[in-house]
């Protein structure tokens, strides 16, 4: 199909990769991936820690961790990453923008997908360790 029929549909209102979960219309490529947000489906492993993954792209920056490789540099203090989309979150501290913080560890990401499978490395732990910030309004018998 090409890019113009793809972007008439958007006008006309013909949906023919609507989610069977909810009212998304998602494109024929992105149709599956999309399908796995409802399903948790997660079809795509790493060969190194067996870490799983709903879509193939975050597994080729996956494979970046477990290599030495740190090409991307902040520019306030010179923490290093792998990759631009593993500095985004860290730089949003910088920039005072909306970032998602880890509980249970320090790391921090640009956007809350990214933290959700993130989080899936902590399966099984508590996040006893991580400080409290949570403020009541009256004392509570913990």
């Amino acid at each position: 199909m090409s890019s113009l029929r793809g972007h008439e549909r958007t006008h006309i209102g013909e949906k023919p990769f609507q989610c069977n979960f909810c009212d998304e219309f998602a494109w024929r490529k992105s149709h599956r991936s999309h399908t796995r947000l409802h399903t948790g489906e997660k079809p795509f492993q790493c060969q190194i820690c067996d870490k799983v993954l709903k879509n193939n792209s975050p597994l080729r920056y996956h494979y970046k961790a477990h290599t030495d490789e740190k090409h991307v540099v902040c520019k306030y203090y010179g923490k290093r990453f792998a990759n631009n989309r593993n500095s985004r979150g860290h730089m949003k501290i910088h920039e005072g923008k909306e970032s998602y913080q880890c509980y249970f560890c320090d790391r921090v990401y640009a956007d809350s997908s990214q933290l959700e499978d993130h989080c899936e490395t902590h399966k099984g732990d508590t996040p006893s360790s991580a400080p409290c910030t949570t403020k009541l309004s009256a004392s509570v018998e913990i």
